[in-house]
């Protein structure tokens, strides 16, 4: 089999692992919340913004008024209107998921944290779980193992139910004793 074959395989069965595990009631949750919402505005960074944006353009085939935040076309966001934020973001999604609540409308986050801070500004959260604890495995790290070892972390610090150093890859993990 050639490379390109395994590796869309490999990208295939790690979307539909994702996908699968994402618990149904969320998943309804979101669908009765786009079919009420007046206007869905969808927010991201980076390369989820690639994300969002075929997503809203999915959207609007199917006749919804559907936007991209921040796009020069994004009407006011306002009461009845859905606020769908992907929560992989830092201040700045956050800074939108205030404004979105304080506007009146409904925000959901779309995280793989339901403890985190963007889920405790939301209204409800879909939960897509991250590759985050297998790719730990993978090289020989087990997360839950680490309580109580000396190590050194290079990631970043969150203040959110207390100090938490935020790592997303085992690369950034070094066990010291």
């Amino acid at each position: 089999m050639s490379e390109y074959l395994e590796l869309t395989k490999a990208v295939l069965e790690e979307h539909r692992t994702v996908l699968l595990a994402v618990k149904e009631e969320e998943t309804e949750k979101l669908l009765e919340a786009i079919a009420a919402a007046k206007c869905i505005q969808v927010f991201g960074m980076g390369r989820m913004k690639c994300a969002v944006r075929a997503f809203v353009m999915r959207l609007m085939h199917m006749g919804l008024d559907a936007h991209v935040v921040y796009d020069t076309t994004c009407p006011n966001l306002g009461p009845g209107d859905l606020l769908i934020v992907n929560a992989a973001c830092t201040t700045i999604g956050y800074t939108v998921m205030g404004f979105g609540k304080k506007l009146g409308a409904k925000v959901v986050a779309i995280t793989a944290n339901p403890n985190s801070k963007a889920a405790a500004m939301c209204h409800f959260t879909v939960s897509l779980r991250a590759r985050v604890a297998k790719m730990f495995r993978r090289a020989g790290i087990e997360p839950l193992d680490l309580a109580g070892k000396k190590i050194r972390v290079r990631g970043w610090l969150d203040n959110y139910n207390g100090p938490m150093i935020v790592a997303t890859h085992p690369e950034q993990i070094e066990i010291l004793d």
